[in-house]
């Protein structure tokens, strides 16, 4: 454990360097070790610490000699409608404020649980099912200052009038991109918003992989992306999750 700090000391300022931490919330040992040892070999700059609940992260906010940077909870088939889930949720709002963003991990891929995370306050909604190159690109989009959600929950936003539907100065602007895709396209969309290969994608929808790249052409013609990871980290400002 660093020291702490002492702001009274100039030498302590002068030496003491703050490490940036990256904390990973996961009630499971061995998922957590697991999802720990992905993290560190991502090289993200700063010390990952693995903890099973929330409030034990109360003695690195103390800690001025490290800076929390981001925080991943890991909840599984769960949701933030989870009890537990719910509690860890509030006690990182309430002890961390908005400065510090917030990451959920889960398997669950309904629009009502990532809108149910966004609403909430987390920065970035990241499926399991998603490639762990496009996971890496997500958390250093929110680590910029971005957040994300997947398109799945883009595409729900499509049902006009849906109380449970995100609501965002862009709403209008996305329904109107949508409704320029065909309904190939955006099963096409949400495969890779996935990070899932052109091959992969052909085989989930039954489709010729030169029909899918035709696809894949179009949707990032529409949505003004250079490249297919590009497309995954535009849908975040289509869909206006909060930053």
């Amino acid at each position: 454990m660093l020291r702490a700090i002492d702001p009274s000391s100039p030498l302590d300022r002068r030496t003491e360097p703050v490490t940036s931490c990256y904390v990973l919330v996961d009630r499971q040992r061995l998922r957590r070790a697991w999802l720990t040892a992905s993290l560190e070999s991502w090289a993200l700059g700063g010390r990952v610490v693995a903890l099973a609940s929330a409030a034990e992260l109360a003695s690195l906010v103390d800690d001025r000699g490290q800076r929390i940077a981001l925080v991943i909870l890991s909840v599984g088939s769960f949701s933030v409608a989870d009890p537990a889930v719910a509690e860890d949720v509030r006690w990182l709002r309430s002890h961390l404020g908005d400065e510090i963003p917030i990451v959920l991990l889960s398997d669950r891929e309904d629009p009502e649980s990532m809108a149910a995370a966004l609403r909430v306050g987390v920065r970035g909604y990241l499926p399991t099912s998603m490639e762990p190159n496009i996971a890496r690109q997500v958390l250093a989009l929110v680590l910029a200052g971005g957040s994300y959600a997947p398109p799945g929950l883009l595409l729900a936003t499509e049902t006009v009038g849906s109380p449970r539907a995100p609501v965002s100065a862009a709403a209008s602007t996305t329904r109107s991109w949508l409704d320029n895709l065909t309904p190939r396209q955006r099963e096409v969309l949400t495969l890779l918003g996935q990070g899932r290969p052109n091959k992969v994608i052909a085989q989930r929808l039954c489709m010729c992989e030169s029909t899918v790249k035709v696809h894949v052409r179009q949707i990032m013609r529409k949505l003004g992306a250079s490249n297919r990871t590009e497309v995954a980290l535009k849908m975040r400002e289509l869909l206006g999750a909060p930053n």
